[in-house]
């Protein structure tokens, strides 16, 4: 069920091995396991992966619907918009946002106010 639904849920986001093993700092053939159903991640990189999928433990291990979302968390479901700026995303900028959801609030907010201020100052007036 954990195999599936890391598949699922990645092929949703739109990642690619790679992309999530980096993120995780793992090798990609690992994370190849993982969704195989040769081995099984570590408890550690099990909720790590809840959160760059925003869903739950649960969820992910089969529990509770697949598609329930964190409440409050951001839905990255295919929509008529979504999709099409998922699409968009560079590598680069996919690998931001998995790496940013890993970030505990207190330094998601200190993220935002610096690309807020490097914003201001690449605008010109």
């Amino acid at each position: 069920m954990l195999a599936e639904s890391l598949k699922r849920y990645r092929e949703q986001f739109e990642l690619t091995q790679k992309q999530v093993a980096d993120a995780l700092s793992i090798d990609r053939s690992t994370y190849s396991y993982y969704e195989t159903g040769k081995s099984s991640p570590t408890l550690d990189t099990l909720m790590r992966l809840a959160l760059m999928f925003s869903t739950t433990t649960d969820n992910l291990l089969g529990f509770n619907s697949p598609d329930s979302f964190r409440e409050g968390a951001p839905s990255y479901h295919k929509s008529k918009d979504s999709g099409a700026m998922a699409a968009t995303l560079s590598s680069d900028e996919k690998n931001m946002i998995i790496k940013y959801r890993q970030l505990p609030e207190s330094l998601k907010k200190k993220v935002q106010e610096c690309v807020d201020e490097c914003l201001e100052k690449t605008i010109p007036e």
